[in-house]
């Protein structure tokens, strides 16, 4: 027997009821995956004040980003996000981190004994806590090890992403030998820190390889530039539905920047108090 009209109406009914809650799903899941990230994915603070020498240096050696620049940062954005999500690292901070160590975004590179999409040395990536053989040449893991071992130099110096960049390039102990202890103002860091802390080190400073000069954009330079990028959240998700759908506003890249800045020096009344 077949179905009466009024039957088959409510069965089309449901299905269409059904089509669309599948549509409306559909277009409603990233914000299900934005609103199970952590608040703190992209922004971070660490104890540290405003300097604004550091600020001055960033401004007099600007970074352009070339097509093959913003290529490897938004090929890499994602794997950006989820190694700043489990680090703590500012993600554009990892991503000028990333631009300086290795442009082409290249997982296998190797030079002189550092490996991998963030140029790691075997011994360094072995000492981190995620280490697990083979990560070097996995771009994530690769991102991890190296927040890792970004945040580990941070807390040597009070939280200072600057400083933790120069520990990164030279080593946590040669920065601590030219006399840089803690949390200190950017222009008394590179005073002591602007010459190449090792013969063969492409003849960066340890200064201009975190601040670089008008020719040689250095790591803060990068991540500023990345910031202006202002890649959108969605980037993060499994799937795009709606590009641009929950963007990253301007004032939070902002706000990710001072607080870099914030962390990059003494405040004045802290250094009269020291005097």
């Amino acid at each position: 027997m077949g179905r009466s009209p009024s039957v088959r109406a409510r069965q089309q009914r449901r299905r269409t009821r059904r089509i669309i809650a599948g549509i409306i799903g559909v277009f409603l899941l990233p914000w299900v995956f934005v609103a199970q990230m952590p608040a703190n994915y992209q922004h971070h603070r660490w104890r540290g004040d405003d300097d604004s020498e550091a600020q001055v240096a960033v401004n007099a050696s600007p970074a352009y980003l070339s097509f093959s620049d913003q290529n490897t940062v938004a090929h890499y954005w994602h794997d950006i996000l989820v190694a700043s999500d489990q680090t703590g690292v500012p993600a554009i901070w990892l991503a000028g981190e990333l631009l300086k160590e290795n442009p082409t975004g290249d997982p296998q590179a190797s030079d002189g004994g550092a490996y991998g999409l963030m140029q790691l040395q075997l011994g360094t990536a072995q000492a981190l806590p995620g280490y697990q053989p083979g990560d070097r040449h996995n771009a994530q893991a690769s991102l991890i090890l190296a927040g890792e071992y970004l945040t580990q130099n941070a807390r040597m110096f009070g939280g200072n992403w600057f400083l933790a960049s120069a520990a990164y390039y030279a080593g946590a102990g040669w920065v601590q030998a030219q006399g840089v202890m803690g949390n200190v103002a950017w222009s008394t860091a590179a005073e002591l820190l602007n010459h190449c802390p090792a013969a063969g080190n492409h003849g960066l400073t340890d200064a201009t390889y975190v601040v670089g000069t008008p020719q040689l954009p250095g790591v803060a330079n990068y991540a500023e530039a990345v910031k202006a990028m202002n890649i959108p959240t969605p980037s993060l998700l499994p799937f795009s539905a709606l590009p641009g759908l929950a963007a990253t506003p301007a004032e939070t890249w902002q706000a990710e920047w001072v607080d870099i800045l914030e962390s990059a020096g003494e405040t004045a009344v802290e250094i009269a108090a020291a005097a």
